[in-house]
């Protein structure tokens, strides 16, 4: 895994409150597709469905890790996610290629 470099100092980063975090863990645990929107650190924001995977910690930094419908990995600090709320539902044959369905 590869954690932005810009986006990784400490002494900017504002936790989650405990309730979002669990929101995160019980999404992980179910496999349940997220529809979140967050912004990067030049500013731009995206709104995309993506499985999360799991929470990490790095460099006292907390970041979800996810999986788009596309299959492509997302590393999401924590505190750049403005919302995050159950996707939509999805066809079987999306929810197969992101996991969710074996």
């Amino acid at each position: 895994m590869v954690l932005p470099v810009c986006c990784g100092h400490m002494d900017d980063y504002h936790p989650a409150d405990c309730a979002t975090y669990c929101r995160y863990e019980l999404a992980i645990l179910r496999r349940q597709a997220l529809m979140l929107r967050w912004r990067d650190d030049t500013g731009i924001v995206y709104l995309e469905v993506a499985v999360p995977r799991e929470l990490k910690t790095a460099r006292g930094v907390e970041y979800l890790e996810a999986e788009n419908v596309e299959g492509r990995s997302l590393s999401l600090r924590l505190d750049t996610i403005a919302f995050s709320r159950p996707a939509p539902h999805r066809s079987a044959q999306a929810s197969r290629r992101a996991g969710i369905i074996p």
